[in-house]
């Protein structure tokens, strides 16, 4: 896409990249909820929210049940106590992706600025407006709430169809051989049909949504003329800020993680399904697949970062060679009523000083991102997994592969 725009120098903020950047304030989901005194992202008001999202989500599901069973029934299907899935997307996933939306989304407006630096300003306003707009499309956010409807319509449609009473369905018609013929909903399970899960499946569409403007913004921007420095102190060319901003997205890794670990526990430990490799292996998939996601993007910028290094380190070779055959010729060379006034002279220290930035240059990464920020994605993604391992069998199954696959193994 080309962006037009006027032109600035990079280093030099524009007024319009000064004011704060967000791809989630403003929409119509924040504004609704500011309507209702659960709007912007200072401590007190994000716990008003996520108290808010519990008293519309979780409460009343938990009083009709309670009110049905009067008490908290038998561990299995039938009791909403002991149905972790539901923990995990009421209780879980939402607290976290609201603390998350404010926390990322400082990160997102913190990197945007800086990009100020690096960037010309005028294109880079330019991605920054429209990304805001496409973030906030009423269109979008529409879309979402209709897909969430429809995802629990047709969970709702194979709950009544699967002939298994639960805490939210209940059997009305019986054969002889005492198998469920027809299912309705309880209070409970109306309320997770009209409220509970249509809110939950907007939400997490919304992050997706938001998730994807980003990422395209990303892509934009890695296509920018941007003004690289490679003496930079975070390694990347300035380009650090944008290492935060996809390590805070393991938050929402965590959240979504920790929903499927859930729903994986329901259905071993509670439905009785087996730990065959059609539940371990999505979770393996899940765990390397996740957190490549948001790394993927900031490999756009790897072939700039690349070219910079390379001319850098060029132009850096030969002042070195330069400062190198100077430095010597005055230390080296010079005769002795001279090597008195050397031990005053700042040419060593300034060979030490260039020494230092050749060196940084040098460590320069061509992926604006390092180990630790690896080990925060692929950890936030993996965590929820370890109490699994051995209902699952995981680390009989690693054990076994290691086996297989040590030198020697299997010979004769």
């Amino acid at each position: 896409m080309r962006v037009r725009g006027p032109s600035a120098q990079p280093g030099k903020p524009s007024s319009r990249l000064t004011r704060p950047f967000s791809l989630f304030s403003g929409d119509l989901y924040d504004r609704a909820l500011a309507s209702v005194g659960l709007g912007d992202g200072e401590a007190p008001r994000i716990l008003r929210r996520i108290a808010g999202l519990l008293a519309l989500t979780w409460l009343p599901l938990l009083v009709l049940f309670l009110m049905r069973e009067r008490g908290i029934g038998q561990p299995g299907r039938t009791s909403l106590i002991w149905d972790i899935a539901a923990w995990a997307q009421l209780v879980g996933f939402l607290p976290i992706a609201t603390v998350a939306e404010v926390y990322i989304d400082d990160k997102i407006r913190g990197a945007v600025r800086h990009l100020a630096t690096v960037a010309p300003h005028g294109p880079l306003a330019a991605l920054a407006d429209q990304a805001e707009r496409v973030a906030r499309s009423a269109y979008a956010l529409a879309g979402c709430a209709v897909l969430g409807h429809a995802f629990t319509w047709f969970w709702a449609r194979d709950e009544l169809r699967n002939g298994l009473e639960s805490w939210h369905t209940r059997c009305v018609a019986r054969s002889a051989a005492g198998v469920c013929l027809g299912e309705v909903f309880t209070p409970a399970g109306w309320w997770v049909v009209l409220v509970s899960l249509p809110v939950f499946t907007f939400i997490w569409l919304r992050w997706t949504w938001k998730i994807g403007v980003w990422t395209l913004f990303l892509s934009r921007v890695s296509r920018l003329k941007l003004r690289l420095i490679p003496a930079h102190p975070d390694r990347t060319g300035g380009l650090g800020c944008l290492s935060d901003v996809q390590t805070s997205f393991a938050l929402i890794i965590f959240g979504t993680s920790l929903l499927f670990a859930a729903f994986v526990w329901y259905k071993v430990q509670i439905e009785g399904a087996a730990a065959s490799p059609t539940v371990w292996v999505p979770i393996l998939g899940y765990v390397l697949l996740a957190p490549s996601a948001f790394m993927a993007p900031l490999f756009l910028f790897t072939r700039t970062l690349y070219r910079v290094k390379g001319a850098a380190l060029h132009r850096y070779s030969m002042l070195g060679a330069t400062l190198t055959r100077r430095f010597e010729r005055n230390w080296l060379r010079a005769d002795a009523s001279r090597r008195g006034d050397l031990l005053d002279s700042t040419h060593a220290s300034t060979l030490a000083d260039f020494r230092t930035a050749y060196e940084t240059v040098d460590s320069m990464r061509v992926v604006p991102f390092d180990v630790r920020s690896v080990a925060e994605l692929f950890g936030s993604a993996a965590g929820p997994f370890i109490p699994l391992a051995d209902l699952l069998g995981i680390w009989e199954k690693g054990k076994a592969i290691v086996e297989f696959i040590r030198p020697g193994a299997g010979l004769p």
